[in-house]
Formats: C-alpha cells, sequence, structure tokens
C-alpha cells in the first residue's frame, strides 16, 4: 500500500513517498513489485479503508509530521 525509497548518491540524498489510496492497478501487474515475481499491488480501497485522496494527504502530512517532532533530538 505504501513505499517509501532513499537512495544517496553523488553527495546528494533522495527520497520519495508513494500511498496508494484508490487507483487503476492495472499497471503494477506488468512488473515485479519490489524485485517479488507474483508480488501484487493493491491500494487502501482494495484493503477496505474508503478515504478521499485529499483527506489522506493531510492526515498522512499531519501524522508523519508529529512522529518527526516527537523522535527530534536536542
Amino acid at each position: 500500500i505504501a513505499a517509501l525509497g532513499i537512495k544517496i548518491g553523488k553527495g546528494c540524498t533522495y527520497h520519495g513517498l508513494a500511498l496508494n489510496v484508490n487507483m487503476d492497478l492495472q499497471p503494477f501487474l506488468q512488473i515485479n513489485p519490489c524485485g517479488y515475481q507474483g508480488l501484487r499491488t493493491i491500494d487502501m480501497r482494495l484493503a477496505g479503508v474508503t478515504i478521499a485522496a485529499h483527506d489522506m494527504r493531510f492526515n498522512l502530512v499531519h501524522k508523519l509530521g508529529q512522529a518527526l517532532i516527537a523522535n527530534q533530538r536536542v
């Protein structure tokens, strides 16, 4: 349902976050997710979660921000 990617190269860090809320999963049938043959990609809708994408975006940013603040080192 979610993927987090981190890459470090040439002195730079790159990161990304993907969350499948309610999408067309047909294109994912053509790849091996995370290199695993036969692994199926799902979204939150297929897992039984119904939420609008903009609501999920707000909740994700809010919760992630809270977690990062709670884990700050002084």
